[in-house]
């Protein structure tokens, strides 16, 4: 995408003096296509724990899955699909007992369902009472950092994840 940007929107880059590049590869295109500006590589430091990650640490054989639902059931805003696949993900760890799951909500999904009436509260204790039953793992850490760093497997919607995780070289 960003290929296209860069290469379609002379007029913009012709205007950039210094452009600090997210890879290799990006700087490279700016470079060669204008010389006059000047191209620093800085990285994506938000992805950088990533990229060390996968350089000291050997795939597991026991596969952890890690399900991050979105927040909102808003289309615009990407949507949700929590309440369809719930029962369902708590089912299929019902049925392979060995494997490790763990449910990662966005720390704003419990309330929008409520308040949106999309759940109840006694639902969503009666939710999480299952989830303790059947031994998935509820993450509520602050950041999803160390969670997705020790997932195999992720299950997402659309997120502003997906770009960390698949840093990691995991499905």
């Amino acid at each position: 995408v960003f290929e296209n940007f860069s290469l379609a929107n002379r007029a913009f880059f012709s205007c950039v003096d210094l452009y600090f590049a997210p890879s290799e590869h990006l700087g490279g295109l700016i470079t060669a296509n204008y010389a006059q500006t000047d191209v620093q590589m800085l990285g994506y430091p938000s992805f950088d724990k990533f990229f060390a990650y996968v350089e000291h640490h050997p795939i597991r054989k026991d596969k952890k899955i890690l399900w991050t639902p979105r927040w909102s059931y808003d289309s615009e805003i990407g949507g949700s699909h929590f309440l369809e696949y719930k029962d369902k993900l708590i089912g299929f760890k019902q049925s392979h007992p060995n494997i490790f799951m763990v449910i990662r909500p966005h720390p704003l999904m419990k309330g929008e369902l409520i308040n949106k009436g999309l759940i109840s509260k006694a639902e969503w204790d009666r939710f999480r009472e299952t989830l303790r039953q059947n031994d998935i793992v509820y993450d509520k850490e602050k950041t999803v950092d160390a969670a997705l760093l020790d997932a195999d497997i992720l299950l997402t919607d659309f997120s502003t994840i997906m770009p960390m995780f698949f840093m990691l070289d995991k499905p």
